[in-house]
């Protein structure tokens, strides 16, 4: 028996399919995808409702993988990374949770429970939720006193 993806051969169950969790990912993504195209060159037209919640999906899909992007680079202490590199990553600046502004007016992007923000150098910040909502907030505790 060899694996359904790379062609490896199997041992062990002889029921097995694939060599590892990940030949057994790219297999079923690939079929996934396939099935997606398929489907969409046979359905000309959807109606509003499906568009929106196929947008909606999408769009969920994406802040997930962008929460874990950040997750991730500031889990190996990276505070901060050239915007092109991250995007190359898979990172999708158009989506985010929500947006907040700091002290110098500066956009703050959520996922989440994660932030971020872009400095003049084109390089993406990496921020904890502490320093985010401090940056939010000492603005409006300013404007009170």
């Amino acid at each position: 028996m060899f694996c359904k993806e790379c062609g490896k051969a199997l041992h062990g169950r002889s029921d097995k399919l694939f060599c590892d969790a990940d030949c057994r990912s790219s297999y079923h993504n690939r079929k996934r995808r396939a099935k997606k195209t398929e489907k969409s060159k046979s359905k000309t037209s959807q109606t509003e409702e499906e568009d929106y919640f196929s947008d909606l999906g999408e769009a969920l899909n994406s802040l997930k993988r962008n929460h874990l992007l950040i997750k991730k680079q500031k889990k190996k202490g990276i505070n901060y990374m050239p915007a092109k590199k991250f995007e190359r990553m898979g990172f999708d600046f158009s989506v985010y949770s929500h947006l907040t502004s700091g002290m110098r007016g500066e956009a703050i992007y959520h996922c989440y429970d994660e932030a971020y923000r872009l400095n003049q150098d084109g390089d993406v910040v990496f921020m904890s939720q502490d320093e985010a909502m401090f940056r939010f907030i000492l603005p409006l505790i300013q404007d009170i006193w």
